[in-house]
C-alpha cells in the first residue's frame, strides 16, 4: 500500500481546465470554480505538486537505503504559492528523479525522467510520479520476497 497519492493521470481535460478557467478570471468565476481552483487543478504544475514530489524524493531515497541502495538526493520540499523556480532549482529536482531512477533496474514500462521542466507537458508530469511510484513498487516487491523466501530470518539460530 502506497504511502503517497502520486498523480498519473493528468490528461489534456485537466490542462484544458486550467486554462479555461485562467481566461475567465477570478471575478468571472462561480463559487465552485473558485473552489476548485483554490483546491488544486491536476492541470497545473504547483508549488503542491513540487513539495508533493519533493517529499515522495526523500521518502523513496530513505527506503533505497533501508534495503542498502544509497540514493543521493537534495529535494527541496519547502516551495510557497507564489514562489517562482529558478532553473536551477528544477535542473536540481529533475537531477534527483533520474538519480533514484539510476539506483534500480526499472520496469519496462516506466518512463524515462523528462529533458527539462521548461514546456512541461501533463505526460511529463504524469512520467516523473510514475518513476516514483514505480520505485516505490520495486522496493515493496523486494522486502515482500525477504519475507517470502525467509531471507529475512536466516543466520538467527
Amino acid at each position: 500500500m502506497s504511502e503517497w497519492t502520486f498523480v498519473t493521470d493528468r490528461t489534456l481535460a485537466d490542462v484544458d481546465l486550467v486554462e479555461r478557467l485562467q481566461a475567465l478570471g477570478w471575478e468571472n468565476m462561480t463559487a465552485s470554480e473558485r473552489e476548485a481552483y483554490l483546491a488544486g487543478l491536476k492541470g497545473a504544475y504547483n508549488a503542491a505538486d513540487l513539495n508533493r514530489v519533493g517529499e515522495a524524493v526523500a521518502y523513496i531515497a530513505g527506503r533505497l537505503e533501508q534495503v542498502g541502495y544509497l540514493a543521493p538526493v537534495s529535494p527541496k520540499v519547502d516551495w510557497q504559492t507564489g514562489d517562482i523556480p529558478l532553473s536551477n532549482d528544477l535542473e536540481n529536482y529533475l537531477s534527483d528523479i533520474r538519480t533514484l531512477r539510476g539506483v534500480l533496474a526499472v520496469l519496462p514500462t516506466t518512463p524515462q525522467v523528462p529533458q527539462d521542466m521548461e514546456k512541461l507537458t501533463f505526460t511529463e508530469a504524469n512520467d516523473i510520479e510514475k518513476i516514483l511510484a514505480d520505485l516505490e513498487t520495486l522496493i515493496d516487491n523486494m522486502t515482500a520476497v525477504w519475507h517470502y523466501s525467509g531471507e529475512i530470518y536466516s543466520e538467527e539460530v
